[in-house]
This record gives structure tokens, sequence and C-alpha cells, in this order.
């Protein structure tokens, strides 16, 4: 008896390492993860969508699992007309309120939902365009405001967006991004918060080697916007007998440099799962393939250890099987572990680091047995072991008052906003000045939005701002451009009236003024 408890103690470690992956999905018919975040808590937050009843749509959902995988509450997400919803991105604020973001409907409208620290809904908005507008990735901004990075298909051909709310989900601008006749279908991937307090999308689009041939290939694409909407910079990474590059999840290192997971496609032997690696400025630096075994491997996602060293998940393929597997390497490319995980051929695709330098990532994979998809979750030590159960008790959501709520349904019952219309009528963002003429007084009020076109680099961008902060003036001029009047409007106000009994008769220009800039126009006639 006593040596079977000297080998039961002897194995108690080795059980105690053997809970990962968690798995998801188990009671429904399919469960698919797309967002993954550790909360300062220790807890993990999971997001994606599950379908529950055969032939049944997607609901999206969120759960909370505590610091070994073991889930704490769930939010289902559904649509009165039981639409389908799934969510693909995630945030938290220092006061533990999470915004939500994704798609729902049969239209794929894009939706952002706030929850409180018990996991309530605060708000939620459903911005409705024609097409499909896809809501990915959002980031938290140092004012406790979001942007949030869409992917919209209404022409065949995808183009990437951006979105900047307020912590109330007041929309401040949104972009479109429209790139030059060499670059089309772009497509987002990841959306990162910089060090220096811009955000950096990660996709890929179609670039024209041979401008006018109409040949081409799939590129990397970064474009780096501060958070006013100004574009920095754009990257499209490509090289000499290049075909194919497919990309995943950005990062960036104490020095500003960043690395991206993704593949470095040639025609033989095929696609290699590697990493990009570029300076703060958008100048490419390195690409390394960092995993040669099989005919094709790609990467997904990428993270570092607080050693500076790299988390990177992917799959590879050795003729018609597909593996799954993850990699620590130096930032050098020097490949220092490799590791196969159960995912049956499908990425390790999403990955954040643990209050504990630990990293947990996120799969999903296909049970042929059951013919259903179920979400995994795996959590490694910097050796790529799977990591040791935690036996200390914790203390989770403590900011919210009350025990949360285990399971519950929320309805996206969202205020709906239709944001086409500055696009459609950019002309709606002058000064409206009436009457006109005048002869006594002028009313000028602001508009609504103000609709910016810029063309920078590669790409074209169209910017619809919705609110202005700063000062701002309404400056009048005359036909030799000479500033006859200057009103300095108070915060908040929408519009002003003046004397003009007193002025020359003829046409004057009104400008509104603001950080030096002018944002929108309006003509003045003066009649006697």
């Amino acid at each position: 008896m006593k040596n079977f408890l000297t080998i039961l103690a002897f194995l108690l470690p080795t059980l105690a390492t053997a809970q990962w992956p968690k798995t998801y999905g188990h009671s429904s018919y399919d469960a698919i993860g797309r967002a993954i975040l550790v909360t300062r808590d220790g807890g993990i937050l999971i997001g994606g969508a599950e379908r529950l009843a055969a032939n049944g749509e997607l609901q999206g959902y969120l759960r909370k699992t505590d610091i070994n995988g073991n889930e704490l509450w769930k939010r289902y997400f559904k649509q009165m007309n039981n639409m389908g919803v799934i969510v693909l991105g995630l945030s938290i604020n220092e006061n533990d309120e999470i915004l939500v973001s994704g798609s729902a409907n049969d239209q794929m409208d894009g939706f952002v939902l706030k929850l409180n620290s018990c996991g309530e809904k605060l708000w939620c908005k459903i911005i409705d365009i024609p097409g499909q507008n896809f809501f990915y990735n959002n980031v938290l901004l140092p004012d406790n405001g979001y942007i949030i990075h869409a992917n919209h298909n209404k022409f065949s051909f995808d183009r990437i967006w951006l979105y900047r709310l307020d912590a109330e989900g007041n929309q401040l601008w949104q972009k479109c991004m429209d790139p030059d006749t060499n670059y089309f279908d772009e497509t987002g991937y990841n959306l990162l918060l910089t060090n220096d307090s811009c955000v950096l999308v990660t996709g890929f689009n179609f670039y024209i080697r041979e401008p006018g041939s109409g040949l081409g290939w799939y590129s990397p694409l970064w474009v780096k916007f501060d958070l006013e909407g100004n574009q920095l910079w754009d990257l499209t990474w490509y090289g000499d007998g290049f075909v194919h590059g497919d990309c995943g999840q950005t990062i960036q290192d104490a020095k500003g440099n960043y690395f991206m997971a993704g593949a470095d496609g040639f025609q033989e032997p095929g696609m290699k799962a590697s990493f990009y690696k570029f300076t703060p400025e958008g100048i490419p630096l390195k690409l390394v393939n960092v995993y040669e075994q099989g005919t094709a491997s790609s990467a997904s996602s990428i993270t570092f250890y607080q050693d500076s060293t790299l988390f990177i998940g992917g799959q590879y393929t050795i003729g018609n099987t597909g593996y799954s597997m993850v990699i620590k390497c130096d930032t050098t490319g020097n490949v220092i572990k490799t590791k196969d995980v159960p995912l049956y051929g499908f990425p390790v695709a999403y990955s954040a680091l643990t209050t504990d330098n630990k990293v947990v990532a996120l799969g999903e994979r296909y049970i042929n047995s059951s013919s259903h998809w179920e979400t995994c979750l795996f959590k490694f030590n910097q050796n790529l072991d799977y990591d040791s159960t935690y036996t200390v008790p914790r203390t989770y959501d403590s900011l919210c008052p009350y025990a949360v709520t285990p399971t519950t349904t929320i309805n996206l019952d969202c205020v709906t906003v239709n944001t086409e219309e500055p696009i459609k009528k950019p002309e709606g963002s002058r000064l409206k000045v009436y009457p006109l003429p005048a002869t006594d007084a002028v009313t000028i009020a602001l508009p609504e939005y103000y609709v910016m076109e810029e063309n920078k680099f590669h790409i074209k961008t169209t910017t619809t701002y919705f609110q202005l902060k700063g000062a701002k003036s309404i400056e009048i001029v005359n036909l030799l451009g000479q500033k006859t009047a200057t009103f300095n409007l108070a915060d908040g106000q929408t519009s002003i009236d003046f004397d003009v009994s007193n002025w020359a008769p003829g046409m004057y220009l009104a400008r509104l003024i603001c950080k030096g800039k002018v944002w929108a126009q309006g003509n003045v006639m003066v009649v006697k």
C-alpha cells in the first residue's frame, strides 16, 4: 500500500498538468472561438458563437473562465428575429466593463455592445450600411473610448473601415480605406494599439505587381493611423519570386518594432509559417520562416513572453493530413521548441499573455464522430508545456457588487445607426447659411458631420467626423481672401447669428476652423 501511495504521489504533478486543452461546446451543436482576452483578476474571456439547435442560427457568446479554464459565467447574444450573431472582438477597461464587437443578423451588420462588471448590458449599437459589415477587433483608448476595425463588403471587394466611439458609444468618426489602382480587395485581420498611442491595422490586399497588367498576388498589408484618423504610413510586403503571403496577429516590442505571424508563399515547396519584422516607421527588416516540417505551414497567432521570446501558433500539412502546432523562438528566428496540439489541422489562431507570464491560446477543431465544432483553450508555460493546475482560491469579478449571474441571454435590441449617408451625400458637410442673400442678419449652422478625403501613400481614405474636439471658430473672408470677421464658438454651440447690416454688399466665404484646419465652408451673400 505504501508503495502504491508513493507512486501515486509521484504521478500527481503529471496528472495535474494534463488538464489542457479545455474544450467548450459539448452540449451544443457547434462552438467556435474568435477572440481571447486575459482579465486583471487572472480570468480568461472567450468570444465566439454557438449553434444551440440542429440547423439553427449561430448565437454569439462571451464566456469567462477562471485561471484554470473552468467556466465562471456565460452570456449569449441573440437578435429578436433569431438571425445569426458572432462575437469577434473584446476589450476591457479598468472598471471591468467589457466591449464586445461582432456581426449580427442576415445582413451581417456590425454591432458593438458594452457590458458592466456583472456582465449586464449598458448600451448597444448596430451599424447598418448596405452589404456585409463585420466588426472585428476593438481596442480600448487612453480616454476610455474605442476604435473598432471592420471589413465591409458591398461590391464583391472588401474595404477596411475604422470607427471611433466614445465611452458611451457615441460615434466620433468613421474611416473608409480605398487603395489606389495597384491595391484592392484589402481585408483586415487584426487591430493593435501601438506603443505611441496610434492604431495599426493588419491585413492583406491584392497587389498588382505591374501597373495596368491586372496580374498580381495577395500580400500582407499594414496601415497606421493616429487616434484622430490621420494616416501615417502603409506597407505592403512583397519580394522577387513571391507568390502569396498570409497574415494573422501583429505585436510590438519595447523598441517599437512590429512582429506579425503569417506565411511566406513560394511555388515550391509551398507556404511556410513565418514572422515578419518591420520598424516603427513601417520599413521592412526581415522575413523569417520558422517551421520547415511538412509540405506547407502557416502561422496565425503571436505573443511575446516577458523574456522577449516569441510564442507562435499555427498549422502544417504533410501530404493530405493536417496538424496543429505551437512554436517558441527568439526574435531572430532561432526555434527553441515546437509542440503539436490536438486541433486536427486547424490553427492555433488567437493568443494572449497571462498575468503570470504564461500564454493562453484559442483554436477550434472538428469532431468527426459527432459532426460538430468545439472550441479549445490551451495554456502554455515558457517551455511550451501545458501549465499546471492552480489550487489556491482566487477572487473573480470583484467590481461586481453582487454575485454574477452564471448564464443569461442578452437580446441585441440595439440602437441602429446608418452611417452611409455622409459618403453618399458629402455636400451635407457644408455650413448651412441663411437667409441667402441677407440684408440685416445671418445665421450659420454647423453640419451634422464633416467629410474629409485624403490621398496619401497607396491609400485614399474618406473620413466622416461626427464630432470635432477643441476650440472652434467661424472665419469670414472676402473675395480677395482678406479676413473680415471671426466668431468664436462655445463648447457645444451648433450655430451663430451675427449682424451684416453694415457690411459692404458682395459675396463672402465662411469657414469653420478647428485646430488650424478648415472643416466646412459656406457662402454668405450681402445685398442692400
